[in-house]
């Protein structure tokens, strides 16, 4: 049973050395080495069960068997000191650490902040360079339209004008026209009119010489038969004439 008793401790004595060497040649504190001896070499004395049996095997040891656990237990000891020793200086490194990676967090942060505010006044600036551009794209095309509108405008004000110089003019020649056509009008009225009172003139001449003709007639006429009586009364009175000379 201390036999037993006596390489067990040896070997948790070795195992603990061996970590302790290979931690400080590898020259650090990791975790990795420290779950490793925890994993390699977990003394028992540590959890409740193994201290009521660590009790129970001392009480059962010698006084050799005693001295050797004494040697390993002394051993432990100081690995385990130096241990604790070494992750209080881990844990100071770490806070160390910490507080350089919150800073250079915080510094990061700073920077991104930094850059994302700049790349957002270069999207900015980028965007309103576009706008620009658009606004003066259309201030441009405002200007051809513009353009366009004055000169359609001024075009329409010269119709306008050549409506209204044509209207008046047309309205001048309309009424030189009418005048013209009554000054013929009435020229042709007083023509008609002297050639109607000609006419009537001729014609109320003819009627008078018909009347004269018609009267000389129904005088020709009364003569002629006044002639016929007296030619009968003188044919008449020859043949009485006659008659009287022959026997």
């Amino acid at each position: 049973m201390s036999s037993n008793s006596t390489s067990s401790s040896e070997s948790r004595l070795l195992s603990s050395v061996e970590i302790l060497k290979r931690k400080r040649l590898n020259g650090g504190t990791g975790r990795d080495l420290e779950d490793e001896r925890h994993s390699k070499s977990r003394s028992p004395t540590f959890s409740p069960e193994s201290k009521t049996k660590n009790r129970n095997n001392l009480d059962n040891m010698s006084e050799s068997a005693l001295s050797n656990e004494h040697r390993v237990v002394n051993s432990e000891l100081k690995v385990v000191k130096e241990e604790v020793n070494d992750s209080k200086q881990e844990e100071i490194t770490r806070k160390q650490d910490y507080r350089i990676a919150r800073s250079k967090l915080k510094r990061k942060e700073y920077e991104s902040e930094m850059l994302e505010e700049r790349l957002n006044r270069i999207k900015a600036e980028k965007a309103n360079i576009q706008l620009e551009k658009r606004v003066e794209n259309l201030e441009n095309q405002m200007k051809v339209k513009e353009n366009r509108i004055t000169k359609v405008t001024q075009d329409h004000a010269n119709l306008l004008k050549e409506k209204t110089t044509f209207e008046e003019q047309n309205a001048k020649r309309i009424a030189t026209l009418e005048n013209d056509h009554k000054k013929k009008l009435d020229l042709i009225k007083v023509d008609h009119a002297t050639q109607i009172a000609q006419k009537d003139k001729i014609i109320q001449d003819r009627d008078k010489t018909i009347n004269n003709l018609q009267k000389t007639k129904s005088s020709f006429e009364n003569a002629n038969h006044s002639y016929k009586e007296a030619l009968v009364a003188c044919e008449s009175t020859i043949r009485v004439a006659l008659k009287i000379k022959s026997p």
